[in-house]
């Protein structure tokens, strides 16, 4: 009668209290499991999970909207896309890559000093004219 009774009681309530835990543990393993991939790809990024780094973005540029253009350098080639939510497009490819300012031109341009190309053009030409 004993058994009759508990067959009844879980026919009325099938989920107890030890399938409820397994389910907030499985739940909370998968969403720690989701912030730590989501964590590794941040740390590790793209770019070491599929080519090795062999594909770079230079530069890129929102023309507005959803549209951008992107100069991307593979192997010893760059090429200009043309990137669209639907839709990505070679405008250009570059057999020479572009050279882009360093970093370190833009920190002595943004302090004030010239390049020294720049400045010694500038001082022949000042030169050239008080003579």
């Amino acid at each position: 009668m004993a058994q009759d009774a508990q067959s009844v009681a879980q026919a009325i309530n099938p989920i107890g209290s030890n399938s409820i835990m397994d389910v907030l543990l499985g739940l909370a393993f998968i969403i720690i499991l989701i912030f730590f991939l989501a964590w590794a790809f941040k740390k590790f990024g793209s770019g070491s999970l599929g080519l090795g780094g062999l594909i770079k973005v230079v530069a890129a540029m929102s023309l507005g909207g959803r549209d951008r253009i992107a100069l991307i350098s593979v192997g010893d080639k760059q090429l200009l896309l043309g990137i669209s939510p639907g839709r990505i497009a070679t405008l250009h490819v570059f057999d020479e890559p572009i050279k882009t300012v360093s970093s370190m031109e833009k920190l002595t341009a943004a302090k004030g000093e010239m390049p020294q190309d720049f400045a010694g053009k500038l001082q022949s030409m000042l030169s050239g004219s008080k003579s």
